[in-house]
């Protein structure tokens, strides 16, 4: 049967972002053809030396992206067709996002395909569906360790800068332990010098590697069950070091993180935080999170201390002795808040809480009684901010002799204090 010759619809009303995947053997005919007819054609001075016969316009991208606009802009007045071609797909960690940012959808049109990491666990020969993905261009190296505990599977796009020696040294820091992570790096991905090195991360950082290289992590020492108790919430009180009941109870801390809603980055402020409870299991929940517990008892220290130890947060949790609010002037600015304890400086915590939380951010106190209450709303309503209160009225079954009866515990006031947009 003879090839069914593909129409090609290139228009000069929106541009076509075309994703080459690992080179243009990964073209399909109809994406092809878009390139060919082309009048403007944009892209990394590696794509278009593919296409240097093409009798269009040649317009490298390096970092001239508001260059590369007013081309585009221009081009699509005089009614150019205009064909953006990139590396892997478009969508994914891909210009077609600013493209789409500054042109407005209606104005890009996409062709899809293969992603670097789709072409790079095939070679491997490894599924990604269970894989965290992160890209590491023009990013700092997040706390990796937390996430090698949590996911078996990490996949990172990397750079001149963070280069797979650093990372493994970066790693290696935060957790010694995972020397024995198996690493592979993939380098010239679908390029004639493609190769792929397997060792176990120890091995990495003393090793260079060609600059277009992708690197997938698997971990020596996940498994299923240490997954699902990292994410759990509202842990037993019991597996928590603290002194004389001084913490926030499992029912109430996991009502608490809940209203906090917890982004996947940033910086939590635990004041006040007796056994760490909070910060902790909020570390389990979110550990890309950078999070202070701060306690001015060194008693309490000692017990937040255990507990970072023993649930393995040490990357995502710094203790910080000392009293609030003078001690928080030191760190860096939050996202989010939680007041477990004040010790009676509640208004002059708040006013300095106000003035350092960051934009969209959110504040929740614990409190036990109604005065609190009464201060921190009438605090929350001054300064202009959302605030919601619920009272937890907790009953817990217990044995007496052969019959069971609820026996109440303290009421707890969770306050939320939010900064408005703007």
């Amino acid at each position: 049967m003879a090839a069914r010759k593909v129409k090609s619809r290139v228009s000069n009303k929106v541009i076509t972002v075309v994703g080459m995947g690992m080179s243009p053997d990964d073209l399909s005919s109809r994406a092809l053809s878009i390139v060919q007819e082309a009048d403007i054609l944009i892209g990394g001075k590696r794509h278009l030396k593919y296409f240097s016969k093409l009798s269009a316009q040649k317009v490298p991208i390096f970092k001239n992206l508001e260059e590369v606009l007013s081309v585009i802009n221009t081009s699509i007045k005089r009614r150019k067709k205009v064909v953006v071609i990139a590396s892997g797909d478009p969508g994914y960690y891909g210009i077609a996002t600013y493209l789409i940012k500054h042109l407005g959808k209606d104005k890009v049109e996409i062709i899809p395909n293969v992603t670097t990491f789709q072409a790079a666990f095939a070679k491997i020969k490894e599924s990604w569906d269970d894989a965290f993905l992160l890209s590491l261009h023009g990013r700092p190296i997040p706390h990796l360790s937390p996430l090698l505990k949590k996911h078996k599977k990490i996949g990172l796009l990397t750079d001149n800068k963070n280069t797979p020696g650093k990372i493994a040294k970066s790693v290696l820091s935060e957790d010694i332990s995972l020397g024995t992570t198996r690493v592979f790096i993939i380098e010239e991905l679908g390029r004639k010098g493609e190769r792929v090195h397997k060792c176990l991360l120890r091995n990495v950082t003393n090793k260079t590697f060609s600059s277009l290289n992708v690197m997938i992590l698997i971990s020596s020492s996940q498994d299923e069950g240490a997954e699902e108790e990292n994410i759990r919430i509202g842990m037993p009180d019991e597996l928590f070091s603290h002194q004389g009941g001084l913490i926030t109870k499992d029912d109430v801390r996991a009502f608490t993180l809940a209203k906090l809603n917890l982004p996947r980055k940033g910086v939590l402020w635990d004041i006040g935080s007796g056994s760490g409870s909070v910060a902790i299991e909020a570390a389990l929940l979110a550990p890309e999170l950078t999070i202070f517990a701060i306690e001015k008892y060194n008693k309490r220290i000692k017990d937040i201390n255990k507990n970072i130890g023993k649930f393995h947060t040490a990357d995502t949790v710094t203790p910080i002795s000392g009293e609030a609010p003078q001690v928080l002037k030191a760190l860096t600015k939050p996202n989010r808040i939680f007041v477990g304890g004040t010790e009676g400086q509640l208004l002059p915590i708040l006013r300095y809480c106000r003035r350092v939380l960051l934009p969209s951010g959110k504040i929740v106190i614990n409190a036990a009684t109604l005065e609190t209450v009464n201060s921190a709303v009438s605090f929350f309503e001054k300064v202009g901010w959302l605030s919601n209160v619920t009272l937890l009225n907790i009953s817990k079954m217990k044995r007496i002799g052969k019959q069971r009866r609820f026996q109440s515990l303290n009421p707890v006031f969770v306050i939320e204090g939010i900064r408005k947009q703007g």
